[in-house]
């Protein structure tokens, strides 16, 4: 991957998902890719493949949009299910997410999100293949969060 497809994934990282990487532009590094500034701390950022060619019939963009539909249709549900316990919730997916069915994804998602542990999570033997990582945080601006 070259030097400006890394720092356009950055900037659309920071410009899409404000608050998950520090703010401002980053500086050019190789290992790693990029640093950025985070009140007087240097925070290193490697970027890594995201979509590899030809493992996927969709374009980049449709699976991006799929992807961000079906966390936020899991955001729907889940709120639905448990609006006691307010969280935020993160996915990070691998290429091969089914694309053929949203609502099952979502619901996938949103169960996920409920019965996960708060904090990051890793992919392990009973997640979902096709998700690579998920946070779940408790909504703190509510006081009924456990």
């Amino acid at each position: 991957m070259n030097k400006n497809a890394e720092r356009y994934y950055v900037e659309q990282l920071q410009k899409h998902y404000p608050g998950y990487l520090p703010e401002g532009p980053p500086r050019d590094s190789e290992e790693p890719d990029f640093l950025l500034d985070h009140e007087g701390t240097v925070v290193g950022l490697e970027v890594t493949q995201l979509f590899k060619a030809g493992s996927t019939p969709f374009p980049e963009k449709e699976v991006i949009a799929f992807q961000r539909k079906a966390v936020s249709r899991a955001g729907e549900m889940y709120r639905q299910l448990h609006p006691d316990r307010p969280i935020y919730f993160s996915a990070y997916f691998h290429n091969d997410v089914p694309m053929s069915d949203l609502e099952a994804c979502a619901r996938t998602l949103a169960d996920l999100a409920f019965t996960s542990d708060r904090g990051t999570h890793r992919q392990h033997m009973t997640s979902p293949k096709w998700l690579s990582v998920w946070t779940v945080i408790p909504d703190e601006r509510d006081s009924t969060t456990v």
